[in-house]
């Protein structure tokens, strides 16, 4: 496959460019930093019914209601005071929360500091006994800024522009950005209705996305005039660069500070990556049993490269919260970083073929699996799988790509094109077809599908490499971009592979050349067609290794042991 692309070893430095790929994927985002609980459509319905339920008793002191916006870890309900300024309550998964937070209606509640006393109270009464907020484990599917009303104390009037989706709209940007195109990203928020009515939470995280496209100052604009208090973290986020943990969380403990906890998120957004993981263990030791602190902690480890104090934080929160999709794919990133290997695949497997699959694991089993280098017997193993359920589409998937690695690009295209239906969000069956077909003759159809590809939720660099290889002689210019492309998406990764960066240099420099002199077909490193062309003596011997660097690239690991071992033991 197009991630065969460099040297490779069983070295550290193999470890983390599979790590870091993984960090690549789900890497820089809100939400590759915390909980993958969101709250369903039907729960932020829920909240504005009970919100809005003129037969309830008025909300203590004199608050108005006035918004409700998802945030990625948590949801925040607020309110005005009749004096002025702002207060409200921030809900998160029962899981996720310390142990002293209010849990009713299947959300736990923590009201601001300074809070009228009887806040949540109110909030449990509306909605009653029942599970009426619900939540599912998926970082992709959050409907984002609501399905709520917004207006201040009533049914909002028609706004100016369709109901901005914070959350949609941060995923669009942290795309563009991570794809090499702050410009674009701020085309997109440029774009946005400024007469518009924004709340004081849309507008912060508006502004945090600003300073993640490159304009500060656009961000200092969005955020002029708020006081809330609730949202006081993340405005000094914004406002001060040189904030401190400590500052940042003032007087806050206990399930107040567990609520904060989407301030790493503005942090990582507004540049300040070293300060994420001082942020969440202040979090911690101000609330030792908050689980939502924990999965962005050992996120941030991960990517320093402190495989085993993520590995430590992991399994502290589990022991809270043993059924945390995300904590248990984390767990998975820090035993491969610590060179645990079979029990990285072991705990992948168990959440691959779990319920709630998420695109971009596939591809990173995948890779585990030829790191190990028993490509033959993986390949027995899902045969088997396959054919005691043949309605099972992850065995399907691994049958078909370990194929393509023995160059039986027919027969794996069997098993891959029926995967389009089934796994339509997964970049690695648009790709593993794509280069099936190129290497069969057909480089129309490869294109077409990387394009697709291209074009889904999830980020997969080799998308860009592999369209790269494609058009290096039809379409010179986008493969040259696309190499610029995917460069930019892996450089600067705390776990990078350098060797693997220069190769790839050379592949653009190489079509640099070949545009500025003409030539028709140009000469260089390619991977394929698949033993084709021109190959470095060091090439076909590294095949199979090398495919990590790139199929890491789903999203970033974390998994919990399974108790049973695959059948074919550890690694």
């Amino acid at each position: 496959m197009c991630s065969i692309l460099g040297m490779w070893s069983h070295s550290t430095g193999g470890r983390a460019w599979l790590v870091a790929w993984g960090l690549l994927l789900l890497g820089g985002g809100a939400r590759a930093a915390v909980g993958d609980h969101v709250v369903q459509p039907g729960g932020l319905v829920a909240l504005a019914r009970a919100v809005h339920d003129e037969t309830a008793k008025p909300w203590p002191g004199g608050l108005t209601f006035d918004e409700i916006v998802a945030r990625p870890t948590s949801v925040r309900v607020s309110f005005s005071r009749p004096e002025g300024g702002g207060t409200g309550l921030t809900l998160l998964h029962p899981s996720l929360a310390p142990d002293d937070a209010v849990r009713a209606a299947g959300v736990a509640m923590i009201a601001d500091a300074g809070a009228p006393e009887g806040l949540i109270e109110a909030l449990v009464a509306r909605l009653g006994d029942s599970e009426a907020v619900v939540w599912q484990l998926d970082e992709g599917d959050a409907t984002g800024s609501t399905g709520a009303p917004s207006a201040r104390g009533e049914a909002p009037a028609p706004a100016p522009e369709p109901r901005l989706d914070v959350e949609e709209l941060s995923r669009r940007v942290e795309h563009l950005v991570k794809r090499g195109e702050p410009g674009v990203a701020r085309a997109e928020l440029d774009a946005l209705d400024p007469d518009a009515r924004r709340s004081d939470a849309q507008r912060v995280v508006l502004a945090s996305l600003y300073v993640l496209a490159g304009d500060r100052a656009a961000a200092q604009r969005m955020i002029d005039g708020i006081e809330d208090p609730g949202l006081a973290p993340e405005l000094m986020a914004i406002r001060e660069p040189d904030a401190t943990p400590e500052g940042l969380l003032g007087d806050r403990a206990g399930a107040e500070a567990c609520a904060a906890v989407d301030v790493a998120t503005t942090l990582r957004r507004v540049g300040r990556e070293d300060a994420v993981a001082p942020f969440l263990r202040a979090v911690l030791a101000r609330a030792p049993d908050c689980a939502a602190a924990s999965e962005p902690l050992a996120v941030a480890l991960v990517r320093a490269g402190r495989g085993e104090e993520a590995l430590a934080v992991a399994d502290a929160a589990l022991a809270h919260a043993p059924d945390n999709d995300a904590l248990r794919f984390i767990r998975v990133s820090a035993l491969q970083q610590n060179g645990r290997l079979g029990d990285a695949i072991e705990g992948l497997e168990a959440l691959v073929r779990g319920p709630g699959r998420k695109p971009g694991r596939l591809g990173l089993l995948l890779a585990m699996y030829l790191r190990e280098q028993r490509v033959q017997a993986r390949l027995d193993y899902w045969l088997d799988a396959a054919a005691q359920d043949p309605a099972d589409p992850v065995a399907r998937f691994m049958v078909g790509v370990l194929l393509h690695y023995q160059n039986r690009f027919a027969e794996s295209d069997q098993w891959l094109m029926p995967l389009f239906e089934e796994l339509p969000d997964e970049p690695r069956v648009y790709v593993y077809h794509a280069m099936n077909q190129f290497n069969l003759g057909h480089p129309d159809r490869a294109r077409s599908l990387l394009d697709q590809a291209a074009a889904l939720p999830v980020v997969d660099p080799d998308v860009y490499y592999c369209r790269a290889e494609v058009t290096r002689d039809t379409d010179r210019d986008l493969a040259i971009a696309d190499f610029e492309r995917f460069l930019s998406m892996i450089r600067g990764q705390a776990l990078g592979n350098p060797a693997k960066e220069a190769r790839v240099e050379t592949m653009l420099a190489a079509l640099k050349r070949c545009k500025a002199s003409g030539d028709e077909v140009c000469d260089g490193p390619w991977e394929h067609p698949r033993l084709r062309g021109w190959r470095a003596p060091w090439v076909l011997p590294t095949l199979i290794g090398a495919a990590i660097a790139l199929c890491a690239g789903a999203l970033l690991l974390a998994v919990r042991r399974r108790r049973r071992k695959t059948p074919l033991g550890a690694a």
